[in-house]
């Protein structure tokens, strides 16, 4: 999934589930930043992860619950 964060040089964000980080492109496609996430935060390869507000939002699908990660 990608986000939008509408954040000048960091507009999309994609969550690298299989090193627990998002990476951050800007609108020509360059990465331009990576953010480490918490190592109990909850990945997953399919349909969990979103992006609003300044916050990432991951899926625990164990416990149903979303988890909501303070980015910008």
């Amino acid at each position: 999934t990608v986000g939008f964060t509408g954040k000048s040089g960091y507009e999309f964000v994609l969550l690298d589930f299989t090193n627990g980080q998002l990476v951050f492109f800007n609108r020509k496609g360059e990465q331009t930043a990576k953010s480490k996430l918490p190592k109990d935060a909850p990945l997953s390869d399919m349909f969990c992860f979103s992006f609003t507000n300044d916050h990432a939002f991951l899926y625990d699908k164990d416990a149903r619950i979303w988890y909501a990660y303070k980015v910008f």
